[in-house]
């Protein structure tokens, strides 16, 4: 079983009777793509917003410690080959971590050089 269709059993398992199942694997495994990462910012937003830098750092190694988690970074990175826009929650969630990191760093320093 490819990384694709275990990420597709996985998620697919829980949700079979809440959805409506169309036979269309790659559409499902978009769907799970995007809401893998809305979930995965609204978390780091949470905890963005208690800026404390050592508690997003444990975050993200958390994150990208589980196994579904980087399941569903594999399936981008081998799918957004084929199509760009598989890219593109992956894309914003890196964005939004990264201006978070940032901003949060900037402050430091600005905090140091008082």
């Amino acid at each position: 079983m490819n990384d694709l269709d275990q990420v597709l059993r996985l998620r697919a398992s829980p949700l079979e009777h809440s959805i409506v199942w169309l036979g269309d694997k790659e559409a499902f495994l978009g769907f799970v793509i995007a809401n893998t990462f809305f979930h995965a910012r609204a978390i780091f937003q949470e905890q963005a917003d208690v800026r404390y830098a050592p508690h997003l750092a444990d975050l993200l190694i958390r994150q990208f410690s589980d196994a579904e988690f980087t399941g569903i970074v594999r399936a981008v990175v081998k799918l957004g080959f084929l199509d760009k826009r598989t890219w593109e929650p992956f894309d914003e969630f890196r964005a939004f971590v990264s201006q978070h990191l940032a901003k949060l760093s900037l402050a430091e320093v600005t905090k140091r050089d008082r």
